[in-house]
This record gives C-alpha cells, structure tokens and sequence, in this order.
C-alpha cells in the first residue's frame, strides 16, 4: 500500500492539461520541489479548485513513487493573490517562482528558504518592502541553508549584516536601507548565484 503523506505545499506553477486537469509544482518544507496532477481541479464535486499560483496549500497524498503525485485532500491555508496587484511585484514573484523550481531539489527538505518564500509573498503581496530587498532575502536564505555561503570569506562586520538581512527575509525586523542600499545588495547576492552557477 503506498504510504499517506502530508505536507504544506507553495504552490509556484500551474499548468493546464486537457480540459479540467491541472498540473502544479511548488515547494514543501518537508520535501523540497514536489508536482500534483489533479483530476477535474474545476468541478464542484471537491476542492481542488484551490490549487492555483501563489498560494500555500496543506495537502494529503498518497506517495506512489511517481513524479506527478495524486492529492487526496486538500485546505487552502495562505492566498497571495494580491502580488498580481502591482506589475514589478507580480513580476518578482514570478522570478521567485522560476528559481525556486529549478534550484530546489526534489526530496530534499527546506524548511528555512520554504520560510523565506512565505514571508517574501507576505511582503510583496503586502507591499512592506522593495522588490530588490525581497530578492536579496531569498538568495541568502538559499545559499545559507544549500551549504554556499561563504562565511570564511566575510569579515566580522559583513557576517552581522548578513545575518540581519537572513532572519529579515524568514519574517523578522527590516533594516532600514534606501531603495538604493537594497539595490547593491540584491547586485552583491545575484553575483554570489551567478558564481556558484545556480539558474536564474
């Protein structure tokens, strides 16, 4: 019998297939990168209807060792449909959404950056911080809990920035920089991506 497992899912993509069905992928705390093909997502017989972009769903599944899984029950738990308010922030949401899938192993848990993903939609969808700040928040809780920050290569001084700027980005006090200090910091982290070949 295949094993019943639970888990929340930020749900980061979703995909129509043949009529009702959807396929979605996202990131679990537990799990890290995970899919669900849903049947008739649409009808009024369930509600799977609220599997849809950017939100946070707990979701009941059987794990039948296949890469598209089948959800047995499903509760709505976070909504950030108000990111597609403004442009700029939809469009960082999207590119949120883009790294996360392809830098996020499947099977592998993230608790840490799944917390970083939800206080980010919390901000963008909220409008409390620049987009560039958001950014930089999630590149350094990756690389923090993927094992790549550098922390031999940072001076004393460097390091407690950082580490502000990390517990920010998982829901905690926001440094009080200019729109143009969280511009070269988000220049500063890309650069940290970009040199350890992480996609984009």
């Amino acid at each position: 019998m295949p094993e019943i497992c639970k888990t929340d899912l930020f749900i980061l993509r979703k995909i129509q297939h043949t009529g009702s069905n959807l396929i979605v992928a996202g990131v679990s705390p537990i799990y890290g990168k995970i899919s669900f093909y849903i049947r008739n997502a649409v009808t009024k017989k369930n509600n799977f209807h609220v599997f849809d972009l950017f939100r946070v769903v707990s979701v009941s599944y059987n794990d039948n060792g296949n890469d598209l899984l089948r959800p047995q029950t499903v509760d709505l738990k976070h909504d950030f449909n108000k990111v597609a308010n403004r442009f700029e922030r939809f469009q960082a949401g999207c590119r949120i959404a883009k790294f996360s899938l392809s830098n996020i192993p499947n099977g592998v848990g993230c608790p840490f950056y799944y917390r970083s993903l939800v206080a980010a939609f919390h901000r963008l969808a909220e409008s409390e911080l620049c987009t560039e700040a958001v950014l930089t928040g999630i590149a350094l809780t990756y690389l923090k809990e993927s094992g790549w920050f550098g922390e031999s290569k940072l001076s004393v001084a460097e390091m407690a920035q950082c580490q502000l700027l990390i517990q920010m980005a998982v829901g905690g006090d926001i440094p009080a920089l200019t729109v143009e200090n969280w511009q070269k910091l988000w220049e500063w982290a890309e650069h940290l991506l970009i040199d350890i070949e992480c996609p984009l």
